[in-house]
């Protein structure tokens, strides 16, 4: 996890995002996690990164808005830590063609 954020953190920085929290996280079920960090833009707008954590797999999402950090937070993480599709695994992994 500590790569992903750091990857996050330069990606964002480096397209003008300024860190305004830290990476956190939070348990959501003992099975998965919900890593997030918080991101401010020049024009105001907030970013969010999060990454859903699972026994297997790292789910990354990006969330942004005109709110503030807390609200976004507010209002995500009870809808990302319900979402139940985040904890099971592929009946059949995608073959490319």
């Amino acid at each position: 996890m500590a790569a992903l954020e750091k990857s996050a953190t330069q990606t964002l920085t480096s397209q003008g995002c300024k860190l305004v929290q830290e990476f956190s996280a939070r348990d959501v079920d003992g099975q998965r996690s919900l890593v997030r960090g918080v991101f401010q833009t020049e024009s105001a707008m907030t970013v969010v990164q999060y990454y859903v954590k699972g026994p297997t797999y790292v789910v990354p999402l990006l969330v942004t808005g005109n709110r503030d950090g807390a609200a976004i937070i507010a209002q995500m993480d009870p809808i990302l830590s319900s979402l139940k599709w985040l904890g099971k695994p592929l009946e059949q992994r995608p073959v490319a063609k």
